[in-house]
């Protein structure tokens, strides 16, 4: 009776702790892109705003407290401008890092880069399509609101920036950089 009791009891305080702990996080945004510029070949040209959406995973308090290691996959998609209705996009699979540097109660504030890779689609409607895997980084602000114990939601700015791809049409000495600033809005699960 003592061992159920003791295995018992130290089941409880285990369980406790895990659920204060809340380690692990799950997080899912969509958002909307700005107007941006695509620089392809030797020239800048405008894209239109679009929308980005995602989700990630991680795990708090990595190697110093506040510090957030994870990895998370988002879509951009963007139009061309110059020739509509010609989109042009990247799909982004990245390592992130994100640190906790302000909280207040319910409010936390913070920070990340991601770094990876990004599939970048260029797609004339209709008549052409074609993409490439190039290197990826990230930039991240933005702030979480708890809205229940395991629960918050978020805002956020980031900026993602891919290498030169060759998606051009039959001249593969031009490139196209793609570039993308978002304004996300999330919700995180924390387990």
């Amino acid at each position: 009776m003592f061992k159920m009791i003791t295995t018992t009891l130290a089941l409880c305080v285990a369980s406790a702790g895990i659920a204060q702990a809340q380690d692990y996080n799950i997080d899912v945004f969509v958002g909307q892109s700005a107007d941006n510029s695509l620089f392809w070949g030797n020239r800048d040209y405008d894209t239109n705003s679009g929308t980005v959406l995602g989700f990630g995973v991680s795990r708090n308090d990595v190697l110093a407290p506040g510090l957030e290691i994870g990895l998370e996959f988002s879509s951009n998609e963007q139009e061309y401008t110059r020739y509509e209705p010609n989109n042009i996009g990247a799909d982004a699979l990245l390592v992130t890092a994100r640190y906790n540097f302000f909280e207040n109660g319910s409010f936390e504030g913070y920070a990340g880069l991601g770094l990876g890779v990004a599939n970048v689609t260029y797609d004339a409607t209709g008549s052409y399509e074609n993409s490439e895997t190039v290197g990826a980084g990230q930039i991240m602000l933005g702030g979480r609101y708890d809205v229940a114990p395991a629960s918050q939601v978020f805002l956020e700015y980031r900026y993602l920036q891919t290498a030169d791809a060759q998606v051009a049409f039959s001249d593969a000495s031009r490139e196209a950089e793609f570039s993308s600033s978002n304004i996300v809005l999330g919700y995180r699960y924390s387990f």
